[in-house]
């Protein structure tokens, strides 16, 4: 019977090599094997860079949601959303690779 631990390696090892990948699980279970980042606690480069555009997306859903529940927008408000969604557009389509 062939042994399912790798030769030459401890498990305390193996854990201590795992710590330092990204935590990012896929839909199918798989998880992001790339190393972390130094800029992030738990992600690589580009899953902390999806994460960052999401939460910003997000951000401004809910900026944009709330001043138009509002029965009248003062029209700096209005240009202060139209400039950051036009930023975050630009963000996504110009990000850094």
């Amino acid at each position: 019977m062939s042994s399912l631990r790798p030769v030459g390696r401890s498990a305390a090892t193996l854990d201590k090599d795992r710590v330092s990948l990204c935590r990012f699980t896929f839909a199918d279970g798989r998880q992001c094997r790339t190393p972390r980042s130094g800029k992030h606690p738990h992600f690589c480069f580009d899953h902390a860079r999806k994460e960052s555009q999401a939460r910003s997306a997000g951000k401004l859903a809910r900026e944009l949601s709330y001043f138009f529940s509002v029965s009248s927008v003062p029209p700096f408000v209005f240009s202060v959303l139209i400039l950051s969604s036009f930023s975050l557009f630009l963000s996504f389509c110009f990000s850094p690779v």
